[in-house]
């Protein structure tokens, strides 16, 4: 289990636990986490301040060139709504290949997303558009 919580000092950290045994404990990193989302692809986060997406693997702390505080991994591709502080409303839905590191617009204007039986993108386009679609990746 992964956690973003204030530690003793009141600082973000990432705490993780056996699943067996709560017992969470600090995973040391160069900044502080705000949001955190695992998988096999490794641990990702968003870094306080600039919101930039970090990935987590091994020990080694890698900064993408991706934003936000909304991703998930779909395949070799993290998935996430391109938000940087400050900004509200709807916001580009990209893709990051994290072996090819090629970037892909998938929409101009998405309010949330998820992602369906390991395939579909779901998106909500809240805002000046309204609507939903569905991305066959």
């Amino acid at each position: 289990l992964y956690a973003v919580a204030r530690d003793a000092a009141g600082q973000w950290a990432l705490l993780c636990s056996n699943r067996e045994e709560i017992n969470f404990e600090q995973i040391e990193l160069s900044f502080q986490p705000i949001a955190v989302y695992a998988d096999e692809q490794g641990i990702f986060l968003t870094q306080q301040g600039s919101w930039q997406i970090v990935r987590y693997v091994d020990g080694t702390e890698t900064r993408l060139p991706c934003y936000g505080m909304l991703y998930q991994v779909l395949g070799d591709s993290l998935i996430y709504l391109e938000k940087e502080p400050g900004t509200t409303g709807t916001s580009p839905l990209k893709s990051y290949n994290l072996t090819t590191k090629e970037e892909t617009l998938l929409h101009e204007s998405v309010y949330d997303f998820c992602i369906l039986e390991e395939r579909y993108i779901a998106c909500d386009l809240a805002g000046e558009t309204g609507g939903y679609i569905l991305i066959d990746n």
